[in-house]
Formats: structure tokens, C-alpha cells, sequence
């Protein structure tokens, strides 16, 4: 009889172990401000239509946030980003028009073969990235990875020493990076800088110092690009409208 009960208390302790450790990771997103990300995307969650909410977004986060077309009214916008995710890799996703006529375009998606937390975005011949850093049925939080060839810019920005109220940098048509910074500094407290292909082909700057704001432009023919993108700083497209692409990096 004893070992009896002693069979049947042994198997009710491995069936409580084995309950509480077998959650699936794909399902149980980070907290916000971890710096974990979900060991793989959970498709669920992921195939509906996801709205920009930029509105919570805050300058000094890295990721851009989407939240289930019908989660709320989204307030009045030029254009805000969408996505529509299906379960066998299409997709769709909204196209800033010239004439401000915006419409779906069909796209694919796919996971990253090589690590499971980040979604490929198929756009015509353009694939863009992004990690997934939070996803539950009613949040979509992602960051735009960072190829190696904008890795320089990356550590730019990192070393930079008056930045904790904004440091983002910016990829505009693939070939110019934009970095805009600000902090709490007696001097120099904020700077927008347009670099070429390396971070030393600096091509536009505007930066604050003790006689005042300075701005500067090494090749008059970006001029007046750099005027446009420090004058719409908080619009998504830095005000260059859709005969740019302009993406932000995450760091």
C-alpha cells in the first residue's frame, strides 16, 4: 500500500513540474523596456491588420508601434503606415501616394530563416527587416535591424555624449544617413547631422553652440533636403514625402 501512495505522489509531482515549464517562448512576449526579444514570432498574433500608433511612441524609443486596426480610433494623419499579414506569406502594405491618394500594395512576408524573432518584408525587389522585440494580440512592437554597412553610424550615435532626451538615426534612400540628437547639455545641447556613406562625409550639420544655432552645408546640392528634414523632425518621413524612403535604424 505504501508503495503505492508513493508511485502516485511521485507522478503528481512530475505532472505539476511539467505544467509549469512547458509555456511555449513564442507565445509570451517581453515587458516593454526589456531588451529581450520572443525566441520566435508568434503567427497568431501576427497574421491580422496592424495600424501605426506613433502617437505612444516616445523619441527616445527605438521601436515603432502598431496596434490592431479596430483597437481604437487612430487620430487624423497625412498617412499612417499599415500592415495586413496573412497566414500563408502575403501581405500587404499601405503606399504613401504623391497625390496623398494612399492604398494597399501586395507584398510577402516571411521569418527571418536565421533567427526566428525577426519578419522579412517583401516590397516589389526591396526586402526590409524587422525584429520583433514585443508582440501580443493587441501590440506590435518592432525595431528596423541594422545592416553591417550602417554598423559605423550605429556606434557614432552610441558614443554620443549629449543625447539622453533623443539620439535616432535615419536611413534616407539607402545611401544618406541622418542623425538627429538632443540632451541636457550646457553647450552643444542638440545637433542634425547628414552623412554621406561613411561618417566621415559629413555633408550637412545644424548644431547648437555658445554664439547660437550653426548650420552648415559642404555641397550646396543637399541644401535643401537638409532644410526640409530639420523643419519636420517629428514627421515619419522627415518631411521628404514619397519620392524618398527614409527608415529608421534601431540601436
Amino acid at each position: 500500500m505504501r508503495m503505492v501512495l508513493l508511485f502516485v505522489l511521485l507522478v503528481s509531482m512530475a505532472e505539476l513540474t511539467y505544467s509549469c515549464s512547458a509555456k511555449s517562448p513564442s507565445s509570451s512576449p517581453t515587458s516593454p523596456g526589456s531588451n529581450q526579444t520572443p525566441a520566435a514570432v508568434n503567427t497568431e498574433y501576427l497574421c491580422q491588420h496592424w495600424v501605426s500608433s506613433r502617437e505612444e511612441e516616445r523619441q527616445t524609443d527605438k521601436d515603432q508601434i502598431y496596434r490592431p486596426e479596430d483597437f481604437k480610433a487612430f487620430p487624423p494623419s497625412r498617412f499612417r503606415m499599415q500592415y495586413i499579414f496573412h497566414r500563408n506569406g502575403d501581405c500587404e502594405w499601405y503606399y504613401l501616394a504623391p497625390d496623398d491618394g494612399h492604398y494597399f500594395k501586395s507584398g510577402k512576408w516571411r521569418i527571418d530563416p536565421t533567427d526566428e524573432s525577426v519578419i522579412q518584408i517583401i516590397k516589389g525587389d526591396a526586402t526590409e527587416s524587422y525584429r520583433v522585440t514585443m508582440l501580443t494580440k493587441d501590440l506590435l512592437r518592432i525595431a528596423v535591424t541594422v545592416p553591417s554597412r550602417w554598423a559605423p553610424f550605429v556606434e557614432l550615435a552610441r558614443r554620443g555624449v549629449c543625447s539622453d532626451i533623443r539620439n535616432r538615426l535615419f536611413v534616407i534612400d539607402d545611401v544618406l544617413v541622418f542623425q538627429d540628437s538632443e540632451g541636457k547639455c550646457a553647450d552643444a545641447s542638440y545637433g542634425q547631422v547628414l552623412y554621406g556613406k561613411t561618417v566621415n562625409d559629413v555633408l550637412c550639420s545644424y548644431t547648437d553652440s555658445i554664439a547660437g544655432p550653426r548650420k552648415s552645408c559642404r555641397d550646396p546640392k543637399y541644401a535643401g533636403l537638409f532644410d526640409t528634414i530639420i523643419t519636420h523632425l517629428d514627421e515619419p518621413d522627415l518631411g521628404l514625402g514619397p519620392n524618398h524612403t527614409v527608415q529608421r535604424l534601431s540601436f
